[in-house]
């Protein structure tokens, strides 16, 4: 029955709306339903004016919309406006268990306007009965949004605070108590909400133990590490753990042995690891996969046992560390699996070690002064599946030879490899994509 709806489906989009009409107007109810089921979401709309029992059918369609349909017509629609959004999720949202109202995604007109916000939210609160993501990038009224989560947040497997910093305390916790299905959870933790920092053990513990996320964003001046590590030793099953904010942190040195980030974790995201006590909240962590670090006051030492004993990392990005040296660098080359290495201002590496990274795919380098060209054309030579890379700063801006090497590699192994150089000083943005038929040149590589 499905290829036949199908063709009808295709035979409907040929005719204009008197001729349809016309056509199906024989057709069971069960039969159109069907039809307006392989429908996009804007053909379905469509209808809804063409006749009166088009406009009691179509409604009987949306039951099978995903979030991919939404997005697509979103997307396509023209000068979308919150009218069209709300008029979208009134016949869907009770389907849909993902929910995108990104401004940035879908330039939605009139997002701004507080009135549609708290409109649209409503409808969710009613509706979305299934839900358990959403992402919006417009500010909503913070009554509308609290009466949203305390409505759903019990389905929501992800969740972001930022929104609704203002609301006392006890029913923050109330809410987050009722929260038992997150799996991951966006904080921000400080001002202006400074009365949440100091529950921060109380809103950890408020958690489900299986989170698998946690995001924290923190603003707060003073703020002890164990306060926040502790709690954690709860979540089992956490997997990815970011923390941003962290340059004045300051370590309560009231506990004998320091809290630890749980062994499990195999995603970490620091940014200003702050002072050096911070990286033995490590000690217990051997699984990473995914490991990036900027800046930090801890000994270069300590960051090698770190990668020492994540020897599976598959993505390392080390940011702003002027003390790390090309002997220290070494372990990281070392590392078996890693496919992705980006390095952000490390001053004192030279870049030979680059050679042992065989697997690497992508290559990011910025600000590394130090760091030759040629390390970098001798490390596309031995990496076979490098397929990204980007420079920026140094090495610059005489990148012909790289460009060479590049298109020779990617003709010799028929895959595509892109380049995209970037000069912050004369704010240029190159993009290079090789094979490229206009370089004629080939780098001799008997070396």
């Amino acid at each position: 029955m499905e290829s036949s709806t199908r063709d009808l489906v295709r035979k409907f989009r040929k005719m204009n709306s008197d001729q349809a009409l016309l056509y199906f107007d024989s057709y069971a109810d069960a039969d159109m339903v069907k039809v307006f089921e392989l429908f996009t979401v804007g053909e379905r709309l469509a209808v809804e004016n063409a006749a009166i029992r088009w406009k009691e059918l179509a409604p009987m369609a949306w039951s099978r919309t995903t979030t991919e349909d939404v997005c697509d017509y979103f997307k396509s629609k023209k000068d979308l406006t919150m009218d069209d959004v709300i008029s979208v999720l009134e016949r869907c949202a009770q389907f849909l268990t993902h929910i995108c109202l990104k401004v940035s995604h879908h330039k939605i007109k009139h997002a701004t306007d507080v009135r549609k916000g708290e409109k649209l939210f409503k409808l969710l609160t009613d509706k979305a009965e299934r839900v358990q993501k959403i992402h919006w990038d417009f500010e909503v009224p913070v009554e509308p949004l609290m009466k949203f989560y305390e409505a759903r947040i019990h389905q929501l497997e992800e969740h972001d605070n930022k929104d609704y910093c203002s609301v006392k305390t006890d029913r923050v916790m109330r809410l987050l108590k009722k929260a038992q299905s997150l799996k991951t959870f966006n904080w921000t933790l400080g001002v202006p909400e400074r009365c949440l920092f100091y529950r921060t053990r109380s809103i950890l513990e408020a958690l489900p133990e299986d989170l698998t996320t946690l995001n924290i964003n923190c603003t707060e001046d003073e703020f002890s590490i164990e306060t926040l590590f502790r709690p954690l030793e709860r979540f089992e099953n956490l997997r990815s753990f970011s923390f941003t904010g962290g340059a004045r942190l300051s370590t309560d040195r009231t506990v004998g042995a320091p809290a630890q980030l749980p062994a499990s974790v195999e995603h970490v995201e620091i940014d200003r690891f702050g002072e050096r006590e911070f990286i033995r909240c490590f000690r217990d962590v051997n699984s990473l996969r995914h490991l990036s670090i900027t800046g930090g006051k801890f000994r270069a030492d300590d960051l090698v046992k770190l990668v020492e004993q994540n020897p599976n990392l598959e993505h390392l990005a080390l940011r702003d560390m002027d003390y790390l040296c090309e002997k220290q660098f070494a372990i990281v080359a070392g590392l078996p699996n890693l496919t992705s290495l980006h390095l952000h201002r490390l001053l004192r590496l030279d870049g030979p070690s680059f050679t042992s990274l065989k697997k690497l795919q992508v290559l990011h380098v910025s600000y590394c002064r130090r760091v030759w060209l040629e390390s970098i054309i001798e490390l596309a030579d031995v990496a076979e599946n490098l397929h990204e890379i980007q420079i920026a700063e140094n090495p610059m801006p005489k990148t012909e030879e790289l460009r060479q090497c590049l298109n020779t590699l990617a003709k010799e192994r028929e895959c595509t490899i892109t380049l995209e150089v970037l000069n912050p000083d004369k704010k240029k943005r190159k993009h290079y994509s090789f094979p490229n038929d206009s370089i004629f040149s080939c780098l001799n590589r008997s070396r």
